[in-house]
């Protein structure tokens, strides 16, 4: 019962992607982080727990809903879209690796930087006047890089105890420092 509430979830949520980027990339993350609370509440049935078969069938669906943020990507400018093509290869070898190899720091080697850049440059974009400028694309590179890092190594190499606590408190400190540097550097993109 639980697969079939976290599949719907997780493959109906992505096509809103389409017609609402910033939306549909939230409530699909969003989909991501709730999937293994509700496992852990509920029961991880024939997953067997937070394992490996946790983590193929996870990476799988994270892949489906970045198929549909490389849709919007290929409206973007040629810089933003040939940066995103380049951050969606490298997770997908990740992925790839993962499922040939069956050993989750793969995933550490290549995280998931796309999704920290793609939504990034969907914020930066709600302001129609304004461009995103090269200084602001490294920005979000370093963003990216540090928080997802961080984040893939949490998730794939300290002991799940840890998580928890260490989870929130990175997401609390990358969106703090990521708006407060944002409205910093605002200036520098403003055409």
């Amino acid at each position: 019962m639980v697969l079939a509430i976290v599949l719907l979830l997780r493959l109906g949520i992505p096509p809103l992607i389409l017609r609402r980027p910033l939306l549909g990339t939230v409530l699909a993350i969003a989909a991501d982080v709730f999937d293994y609370n509700l496992y852990s509440r509920f029961g991880w049935g024939i997953l067997g727990g937070p394992g490996l078969r946790y983590q193929l069938l996870d990476k799988a669906l994270d892949t489906y809903y970045m198929v549909f943020a490389l849709v919007v990507v290929s409206k973007w400018t040629t810089t933003l879209k040939i940066s995103s093509y380049v951050l969606f290869a490298s997770r997908l070898a990740g992925v790839v690796l993962l499922f040939l190899l069956k050993n989750e720091i793969v995933l550490v080697i290549f995280p998931n930087f796309f999704e920290t850049f793609f939504l990034s440059v969907l914020i930066l974009r709600l302001d129609k006047r304004q461009n995103v400028h090269p200084a602001m694309l490294l920005f979000l590179f370093a963003v990216a890089i540090f928080q997802k890092m961080f984040q893939e190594y949490a998730l794939h190499v300290l002991p799940i105890r840890y998580l928890t606590i260490l989870k929130e408190i990175v997401t609390a400190g990358v969106s703090i420092v990521f708006f407060s540097l944002y409205y910093q550097l605002r200036g520098v993109t403003t055409s």
